[in-house]
Formats: structure tokens, C-alpha cells, sequence
């Protein structure tokens, strides 16, 4: 071999020696790199266009629908959950036994006929509490039947006399349309015992369904002012 023959020999060698590092460094021994896929980027306008949305845009929707004021809604823009809510919010049934509830079915009648029961308003841990009407007045009035446990009854017996002072009190008074009137009580006599009935006038909904009707996310303070004011 002489001498022009080693030159290129050499030469030879040192591209291959600096292919080979070039290679390694790009991690490909040898192999091309395989070009990558990347997913276009939606923007806002294209998925209004194509009718997709990303998990942004879908959280920013579902806010949007629950801020929308209740006085708007029904049933089905609720959820599951708080349509469960809604309807399992019922007494235990295990508490209709003797100190406890009285079962009463719409159609009865109460204090010798004066008062016919038509529905169920609600409930709680002292009573349930029944729309009912006046026989005598044709009026629809609460009627509230307490448990016949004796530490419900005395509790019941107290309300009964801190009620009658405010019908005793002064019907000019501006608050005194603020405050529920008691109408009238007596006792009923039933399976799981004697049971106080307290009868008032009908009123609008609760605290807890106003609570409840803004999916506990808070009163307008328009009306909490109002509530404030009232009372």
C-alpha cells in the first residue's frame, strides 16, 4: 500500500469513527429517529367549531349552569346525589313506636272533625308536620303532632304557653307579622300514645330549603337582608 492508498484508509476511518459518535450521542445506534406524532392544539374557536371540548371548557360550562338561580331550575338540573336528597329526606321508621311518632294518613280527621290532614309538609326530631284544613273556616292550617315521649310533651306544653304570649301580645306591633301565629292546640290519643297537636298558620319554606334550593352555595344577600330585617 503506499503512500496515497494509507491517506485515504485513513481518511475513511476517521468518518466512520465520527459517524459512529454522532450516533451515539442522538441515542439511535445507528437507526433512524422515528418522527414523533404530536396532536394538534385546539383553540376555543375550533372546538365551538367542531363541537369538542376539553376538560377546561367543560368545567367552566358546568360552573356556568350552576350558578343559574334556582327560580329557573327543576328537577333535572339536579344531580343524582341531590336528588336523593330530596326525596330519602324522610323520618326513621323505626321511631314510629310508642314515645314516638303518630302515624297519621292523609284523609283523618283530628280534634273531633275540625281539621281534615290533605298532605305531608316535613318533619323533624320533636314532630311531623301536616297541611291540613279547617273545617270550620275552610282555611289550610300546619298541623304539628308531637311525639308522645313525656320529655316531648313537656318541651311541646312550653311552647304552647311562650306561643300563646305572642297571641296575647300586641297585634299592632310591626313585628307581630314576622312571627307565626299558634291557632290552636289539643291532644290526640293514638297507637304509641297521647300526643300534643299544635295547629299554625301556613308559612312559606325554611332556612334549610332555601339552603338547599341554592345547593348549599349560599343565600343572594338580597334575600338574607330581607330574612335579617324580618326577624
Amino acid at each position: 500500500m503506499n503512500g496515497s492508498d494509507i491517506k485515504k484508509a485513513a481518511i475513511q476511518k476517521a468518518k466512520q469513527v465520527a459517524h459512529s459518535a454522532s450516533n451515539a450521542a442522538n441515542g439511535t445506534n445507528g437507526k433512524k429517529r422515528r418522527k414523533q406524532e404530536l396532536k394538534p392544539i385546539v383553540t376555543t374557536e375550533q372546538e365551538a367549531a367542531s363541537g369538542t371540548a376539553s376538560p377546561m371548557s367543560y368545567q367552566k360550562s358546568t360552573a356556568s349552569t350552576r350558578d343559574v338561580s334556582p327560580s329557573g331550575s327543576d328537577s333535572s338540573s339536579l344531580s343524582g346525589d341531590e336528588q336523593t336528597e330530596n326525596t330519602a329526606d324522610e323520618e326513621d321508621s323505626e321511631d314510629y313506636c310508642k314515645g314516638g311518632y303518630h302515624p297519621v294518613q292523609v284523609g283523618e280527621e283530628y280534634n273531633n272533625g275540625k281539621y281534615t290532614v290533605v298532605r305531608k309538609l316535613g318533619w323533624g326530631h320533636f314532630s311531623t308536620v301536616w297541611l291540613s284544613r279547617d273545617n270550620d273556616t275552610g282555611k289550610h292550617v300546619a298541623l304539628k303532632v308531637v311525639r308522645s315521649a313525656a320529655h316531648y310533651t313537656e318541651t311541646a306544653l312550653d311552647e304552647i304557653k311562650l306561643l300563646n304570649k305572642v297571641v296575647q301580645a300586641n297585634i299592632d306591633h310591626p313585628g307581630r307579622k314576622h312571627v307565626v301565629s299558634l291557632l290552636d292546640s289539643f291532644n290526640h290519643k293514638g297507637p304509641h300514645g297521647m300526643h300534643v297537636c299544635m295547629v299554625f298558620e301556613v308559612l312559606g319554606e325554611n332556612l334549610l330549603g332555601l339552603i338547599k334550593r341554592w345547593n348549599h352555595r349560599g343565600i343572594p344577600m338580597p334575600l338574607v337582608k330581607q330574612i335579617t330585617k324580618q326577624v
